[in-house]
């Protein structure tokens, strides 16, 4: 339950108004410094959600890769994206 993250119960519940207000296709990112606990709270969010209208898809920038995969975080998914399809 939300009590698990201290803080967080306002983001969890815009999260879940995002989703069940959604009409139609529509994207929710979380961006922040690393470590704060997006995953958790993502997979907290997936896990407490009644509702199978939510694909959650993740991608990880890799800080120690070179300037050419910069983009390893998108393409990680759109990989994951096209993978549903």
């Amino acid at each position: 339950p939300e009590n698990n993250f201290v803080g967080r119960d306002s983001l969890i519940q815009k999260m879940r108004e995002w989703s069940t207000s959604a009409t139609h296709n529509t994207l929710l990112l979380l961006k922040g410094k690393a470590g704060i606990g997006k995953t958790a709270v993502l997979s907290h969010f997936i896990d407490s959600s009644h509702t199978s209208n939510i694909v959650a898809v993740k991608g990880k920038f890799d800080q120690s890769a070179t300037a050419r995969s910069g983009f390893s975080a998108v393409t990680e998914i759109l990989s994951h994206l096209f993978s549903l399809c």
